[in-house]
Formats: C-alpha cells, structure tokens, sequence
C-alpha cells in the first residue's frame, strides 16, 4: 500500500509553487539526499525542548539558558510527545495511508515545533498543508505553531543562540478537510505519474 506523510505532502504543495524542483520533490519523497547541518541542528533543538533522548553532534552546541528559556514554553499540561497516527484514506489510485507525528497534543490543539534561519514569515506556515492536514488527521480543532529561530550553524562546536520566538494560532474551517483531500489526490496523482507507487520508500508495510 502506497503511503505519504504530511510532510511529503507540503514538500508537493511547494513544489506546485516553483518553490523546490521535480527532482528535489522525488528526492524528498524518497528521502535520497543527507540531512543538512541546519537540518540535524533542529532536530537536536527539537528534542532538547521536548526533553527527549538524542544523538548529540559534537558540531551542533547551544546556549543553556536558550534551552530553558524554549521548554518555558511549551505546555506542560500535556506530556503526549511525538504522537503518531496513520489513516487510511481512499482515492481514485485506490487506499493509501496517511501518517503523521505531531510534536504535542493538548486537549483539542497539536503544537508543532518549528526552528528557521531566516526572518519569521506569517504566510509560511498559514499556507502550509501541514495544519490542514493535521486537523484532519488527529481531529483537533486547532494547530498552533510555536517558531524558534536560529542562528546559523557553522559546524565548528560554536553555540547556536536563539535569535527570536513566534507563536501562531491556525484554526480549522469547513474548506480544510477539502483542500487537504484534494492535494491529496494530486500528489497521489503525481506518484502514479512517475511511477513511483512502488518505490520500497513509499510503501507501507
């Protein structure tokens, strides 16, 4: 059974915006290419504000009191930490599954935890599919996004500061589950078109 994150399906949505290329958009979908140090850098930001295990790289370091200062905001109510759903869901190409992590879940509202290395954009994360699809899969009413930026790593051990914080509320309407399913059906569509319903990465066991 072919399946797609919601990740994947925002790197579709960027795509059709001339945003990424067609062979960076396989590439992502096929998880062909390293992760970059900006990249490995959010990920270690990510799980020290969510107070998770993780492998430590000597090149990425950051400041302490930036880490305290980050895990002051995040909700404590809720201990529910990288929850992950799958959904089946049915097209014209047939059943696929879709997954999706969210970083937290309070009450009726998924928390997702962002780092950036560039200028705070509200448009960003409102147009993303991301939340859309989210509110649909995890049946939440709200999505809100907490954006930490960063300064720029180097990859010399040098400390990473907290440049700026952001927090934005998204809401669900009753056009989210539409334009979520039909970005859905095109990037199935597009899978299909490439041939790539049997590639071992899109494939759920």
């Amino acid at each position: 059974m072919l399946k797609i994150s919601a990740t994947q399906l925002e790197s579709y949505r960027r795509y059709l915006l001339d945003k990424i290329s067609l062979q960076q958009l396989v590439d992502s979908w096929t998880k062909r290419t390293e992760p970059s140090l900006k990249m490995i850098a959010g990920s270690i930001f990510h799980a020290k504000i969510q107070g998770m295990q993780h492998e430590e790289d000597e090149r990425i370091q950051f400041d302490e009191q930036d880490i305290i200062d980050a895990r002051a905001k995040v909700d404590n109510r809720s201990q529910i930490f990288e929850y992950k759903l799958r959904l089946p869901i049915d097209t014209k190409h047939g059943v696929v599954m879709f997954t999706g992590v969210a970083d937290q879940i309070v009450g009726n509202v998924v928390h997702e935890f962002k780092t950036t290395y560039s200028s705070f954009s509200y448009d960003q994360y409102c147009e993303s599919m991301q939340w859309r699809a989210y509110s649909y899969l995890f049946g939440v009413e709200k999505v809100q996004y907490q954006v930490w930026t960063l300064q720029e790593p180097k990859g010399a051990g040098e400390v990473i500061r907290v440049k700026d914080y952001n927090s934005m509320m998204m809401y669900t309407n009753t056009c989210t589950e539409h334009e979520f399913k039909s970005m859905l059906e095109k990037a199935v569509d597009l899978m299909y078109m490439l041939n790539l319903q049997h590639e071992e990465r899109l494939q759920y066991a």
